[in-house]
C-alpha cells in the first residue's frame, strides 16, 4: 500500500472539479468501512485469546 498524500489529492480534486458531495461521502464511507473492519477484527481477536 502506498502513502497518500491528502494535499496531492486536494490538488487533484480541484482539478477535477468534482462535486464536493460525492467526494466528501465517498471518504467518510471508505473510513467508516475501514474502523468497522478494524473494530472486528481487534473483537474477534479478542475473543480468541
Amino acid at each position: 500500500m502506498g502513502r497518500i498524500k491528502p494535499q496531492a489529492l486536494l490538488k487533484q480534486s480541484k482539478k477535477k472539479k468534482a462535486p464536493s458531495r460525492i467526494s466528501i461521502a465517498t471518504i467518510l464511507l471508505c473510513c467508516f468501512i475501514f474502523i468497522l473492519t478494524v473494530f472486528f477484527l481487534y473483537s474477534t481477536y479478542k475473543t480468541g485469546r
